[in-house]
C-alpha cells in the first residue's frame, strides 16, 4: 500500500460521499501491484447507507489467507473518515513541502 494508493481512496470516498455529478457512488482502497493484497470497497446506496467489503491478505502466508468482511454502515461515519484522512494529506503536505503523493 502507497501513499498514492491512500490518497487515490481519499478522493474517491469525498466524491462519492458529495455524489458529485458523473461521479460513481463507490471508492475502491485498493493496492495495484501483483500481489493483491489489499481491497477495500465502500458503495454507497440511495437510503444513505454504505457497504464495505473487502478483504486485506496476510504477507506470513504469501497472501493465500485474508481477513474478508462486508458489512453496512450509514453516512455518519464518513464525516470523520473524510477529516482524519484531510488531517493527514494537509500535515504530510506540511512535511514534505508539497502534494505530490502519487
Amino acid at each position: 500500500m502507497t501513499i498514492g494508493n491512500l490518497y487515490y481512496f481519499y478522493v474517491e470516498l469525498d466524491n462519492a460521499y458529495e455524489c458529485l455529478p458523473g461521479s460513481d457512488p463507490v471508492a475502491i482502497l485498493k493496492n495495484y501491484g501483483t500481489l493483491d493484497r489489499t481491497d477495500m470497497t465502500f458503495r454507497f446506496d440511495k437510503l444513505g447507507h454504505i457497504i464495505v467489503s473487502g478483504s486485506f491478505k496476510n504477507k506470513n502466508n504469501n497472501y493465500k489467507c485474508a481477513v474478508a468482511f462486508d458489512m453496512q454502515i450509514d453516512t455518519s461515519y464518513i464525516y470523520d473518515i473524510l477529516h482524519s484522512l484531510k488531517y493527514f494529506f494537509d500535515e504530510l503536505k506540511r512535511i514534505q513541502g508539497h502534494s505530490n503523493f502519487y
